[in-house]
């Protein structure tokens, strides 16, 4: 691979920085894995990047189970829209992920988010289904300031999750 072809590539996959918003009860993490370019370094017939978020509880004086607790579910670029919808409060969102979709095994593990407006707060709420047995994690409180730059960053993540910039 050619040292220019290469520099392309490194900077493509190279992952932003997290953002976490950290709150009394739990947390929420929002993280981009951009898309991932060919040897080449064009993006077509590349495979696309995605917006992962999680939610975790706390579990102590501002320490947070992100590994053993947390619950991560990814957002398409198709879902993109909605989300940043919900942030500004104009309606309330729900993302229904099935792992297993279509196959025998539809059921086994679900998780959902909930993103909408209520008393002048957005939350975040995230319930995850694993073999009948549910665990909701406690909903993330979202400042109105806080929301403008959860979106600003998810329309920023969008050309990056599909490769256009």
């Amino acid at each position: 691979m050619s040292d220019q072809i290469e520099a392309v590539y490194q900077r493509a996959v190279q992952r932003p920085a997290d953002h976490i918003i950290y709150k009394g009860k739990a947390a929420l993490q929002v993280s981009l894995k951009p898309a991932t370019p060919t040897s080449s370094g064009n993006y077509v017939g590349s495979k696309k990047g995605v917006i992962f978020m999680k939610v975790a509880p706390c579990v102590g004086d501002k320490r947070y189970d992100w590994e053993h607790q947390g619950v991560t579910i990814s957002i398409s670029e198709h879902e993109v829209g909605q989300l940043i919808v919900a942030l500004r409060g104009k309606e309330t969102v729900k993302f229904y992920h099935d792992k297993f979709k279509g196959s025998s095994r539809e059921g086994e593990e679900i998780k959902q988010m909930t993103v909408g407006e209520s008393g002048g707060t957005v939350f975040v709420n995230m319930l995850e289904t694993k073999n009948g047995e549910s665990r909701k994690i406690p909903g993330v409180p979202i400042s109105h300031p806080e929301a403008i730059v959860l979106a600003e960053l998810l329309k920023a993540a969008l050309p990056k999750v599909l490769g256009w910039t």
